[in-house]
């Protein structure tokens, strides 16, 4: 069966990392190394300039997040896009937040993580498909609102769905790849033997998305079964094929088995 060209690289990283530890094995001790922190998860306060946010405002978010039960769902840093020093905060809001199992941290406005928030607003298909594409990509999930962390609950119920932050969470941090070059299709390894794939309709109309499963280098070409992660729909491969019917802009995030 052959293999598509995103789940060779793949392939070839476990393929590497089995031979270093091979030779490893064979030479001396090389020093542990600490584990790699997972994802981080976060709210970005919306503002012009970050380093006007206030106490008020960081105590507010902190506040915020543990009443919508964002807090609870991972979102434990608040970040504040300043290109100075926060002007306004002090170290007692610091320890307020410390004291909340929060913390708060400035990054400058050209960080990745700015640009890449993604806008608690948003409709939820946007939403979603915005967090898919952070999933795949193995993006920190930093989301952008007020301070008032003032979310609709539909959003609220995206923003926290169990399911998806365990994959947004998994510390291979290991991003994944689109099948055929196609970046509405893509394919990711997660955990020890996990494999999730990411449908995105970016069409205008309804229609089904889908993924060969000997694009996924798995045998069994009509009993791979898969869940979708927003929608908890069991599914199983057709004629070879994962398939899932779409609204325009919408995604289903696959966990194969």
């Amino acid at each position: 069966m052959r293999r598509s060209a995103a789940v060779g690289s793949i392939l070839r990283w476990g393929a590497t990392t089995l031979a270093a530890a091979v030779l490893v094995g064979c030479s001396a001790p090389e020093p542990v190394s600490p584990p790699v922190a997972a994802p981080m998860q976060g709210w970005l306060i919306a503002s012009d300039d970050g380093c006007t946010v206030t106490s008020d405002e960081v105590r507010a978010t902190a506040d915020g997040l543990q009443r919508t039960g964002l807090a609870a769902a991972g979102y434990r840093t608040v970040l504040a896009a300043c290109a100075g020093e926060l002007r306004f905060v002090v170290d007692a809001d610091r320890a307020f937040l410390r004291t909340r199992g929060l913390s708060l941290e400035a990054i400058a406005p050209a960080d990745p993580r700015v640009r890449q928030a993604v806008p608690a607003g948003r409709p939820v298909v946007a939403l979603q498909t915005a967090i898919t594409r952070a999933v795949m990509t193995a993006r920190p999930l930093i989301v952008a609102g007020e301070a008032r962390v003032a979310v609709p609950p539909e959003n609220l119920a995206v923003l926290t769905r169990a399911d998806v932050l365990d994959v947004a969470r998994d510390d291979r941090r290991a991003a994944g790849a689109p099948v055929h070059d196609d970046p509405n299709v893509s394919v990711r390894a997660v955990g020890a033997t996990g494999l999730l794939v990411g449908l995105i309709n970016p069409a205008a109309e309804r229609r089904t998305v889908s993924v060969a499963i000997a694009d996924l280098n798995l045998m069994g070409d009509d009993s791979v079964p898969a869940t979708d992660l927003w929608t908890g729909r069991r599914l199983h491969a057709v004629d070879g094929r994962l398939a899932v019917e779409l609204d325009p802009g919408a995604s289903a995030l696959l966990a194969i088995g």
